[in-house]
Parts: C-alpha cells; structure tokens; sequence
C-alpha cells in the first residue's frame, strides 16, 4: 500500500517537477530562422548570448574573405567544410564562457565535438570548426552543426554534401549566368525598371536583381539549390538566398532584392554572388552612394 502511495505522489509532481526544469532553460522555446538560414533559440535576457553560423569551403588567404558560402557543398578529396560562428554580446558576462560545436551526420551521430572557451574580456568575437567531407569519410546526404553554451543548444545550421561527379555535370552544363540589376518595381504589374548599377541609398527602396540562367543538359535535371549571396563593402555577407529549382525547363530566372535604407547600407561597392553546389557560376558588383543635395 505505501508503495502505491508513492507511484500517486510521484505523478502528481511530475508536471510540477517538469515546469521547474524547464524554467530553468535562458532560451526561447520557439527558435527563430534568420536570413541565412541559421536555427537560432534565441536568449529570453535580450544582452545575453547569441550566436550566428557561417558555413563556408575555405577563407581567402589576403582579403581574409569566407569562400563559397553557403549551405550546400561537393564531396571531394582533401575539402573541408568550415563553420564560423559568430558571438554577439560576449562582454556582457564576467563569467568564462564555455561552447562545444557539434557536426552531426546524416544518421543523427556526432561525427566531430569541439569545446571552446571564451574567458572575460577575450577579444575574440568568433569561434571556428571544420569536418572533412572527403569521399572517404563522408557520404551524401544532409548533416547538422549544432552549437551549445553550457552544454545548452543555442543555434544549428542545416547543410546538405552532395556528390562530386553528379555536381560536376550539371555546374559545367550551365551556359548562361546573367545577372542584372534595377532600382524600381511597380507594384501593379511587378516589372522592373531603371536597370543599372550605382543606385542611391533612400529610404523604402531596393537592389532588385534577376540572373538569367541557360543549361544545356541531355537529361531530367534534379533538385538545384541555388545560392544568391549578397556581399557588403567589408566582405561580409549581409543576405544570402537559397533557391531551389525544380523545374524540367533549362532556361529560367533567380530573382532576390535588398533593401537600401540610409539605416541599413552605406555607400560603397557590393556584390552578387551566384553559386551552384558551392560552385560560383555567375558574379557583378553594384555601386550605392549617398543622396547628393
């Protein structure tokens, strides 16, 4: 009999006992998709820490700048894929700061963990991983990064390897990768206008952006995952667009846009990139400058 007691009290508590541990947690329930495609459980203190994840194939070795960007990358012999992940408010805490990134396969194991520490005052704003996705280690398929802070997930990142052969084909089947930048769209019929590239920074408008893309390819194509990276005057990716295509037609158009609000830009050069499996086919720079009186 008390026994039976016991086995009443502990589910009477139990919900109790899950409303304790789960108050517990610093994050948001809910996670939050930002523009470039990194999951993030977002701080329930706004000066708390956050993190945001770059995946990228290899860093320039003069202008320092991540190299194909993005979240699809080929399978190929002595490759890495490269994540960085950038921390925001790590002064707000006198406290050593303690990150593990983890890759995960696409069999849900944890192929690589590294622990990181950050202590007070580090001027370091960023931390850096890397998995190798060589043939011999790594199969096709769609993998996982995933960062913790005191061993509570905070961000992850879906990315997707792909075949070397297959990629190859497709990317060397593309003819054309135009891209063509206008400053207005009219909102009745969707047409853009005032095609150029030194635009003038204002309030409530755009960089639209079409790429006009040919194939020429003997075969049903798959799933394209198109990449449009948006790059500012510092290098560093302000949006990044994936789009995939589904079509059967060889001949189609990618479309993206920015915003160029006095809040948002400064005058300088920025760039399109187009890429293709991690394969850059197409890019064209755009001038912004400020509004003369």
């Amino acid at each position: 009999m008390k026994k039976k007691n016991h086995i009443i009290i502990a589910i009477i508590y139990l919900p109790f006992l899950f409303l304790v541990f789960s108050s517990c947690s610093s994050r948001n329930n809910i996670p939050i998709l930002n523009s470039d495609s990194t999951i993030i459980y977002t701080p329930k203190n706004t000066n708390d820490i956050s993190v945001n994840i770059k995946l990228y194939r290899k860093t320039g070795s003069k202008s320092g700048k991540l190299i194909d960007e993005g979240t699809v990358f080929t399978i190929k012999e002595n490759r890495n894929v490269r994540a960085r992940v950038d921390v925001e408010n790590p002064n707000n805490n006198s406290k050593e700061l303690m990150f593990h990134v983890d890759w995960i396969d696409l069999h849900g194991k944890s192929v690589h963990r590294k622990q990181v520490d950050l202590i007070p005052d580090d001027s370091s704003s960023f931390i850096t991983s890397s998995i190798s996705i060589s043939p011999d280690k790594r199969l096709q398929g769609k993998y996982i990064i995933r960062i913790y802070l005191f061993r509570e997930l905070i961000a992850e990142k879906k990315f997707e390897l792909l075949p070397e052969s297959d990629n190859n084909m497709i990317v060397n089947s593309i003819t054309k990768a135009n891209i063509a930048y206008y400053g207005n769209k009219n909102k009745a019929t969707g047409k853009l206008t005032d095609e150029d590239t030194v635009f003038i920074i204002n309030k409530k408008r755009s960089v639209y952006a079409i790429v006009d893309i040919e194939m020429d390819l003997d075969s049903e194509k798959e799933e394209l995952p198109f990449q449009l990276i948006w790059i500012g005057p510092d290098n560093h990716t302000i949006y990044n667009k994936q789009i995939d295509i589904f079509s059967n037609d060889y001949i189609f158009e990618l479309a993206s846009s920015i915003s160029i609000s006095p809040k948002k830009r400064i005058p300088g050069i920025y760039t399109l990139q187009v890429s293709l499996f991690g394969n850059k086919i197409a890019e064209k720079n755009f001038e912004l400058v400020e509004k003369s009186f």
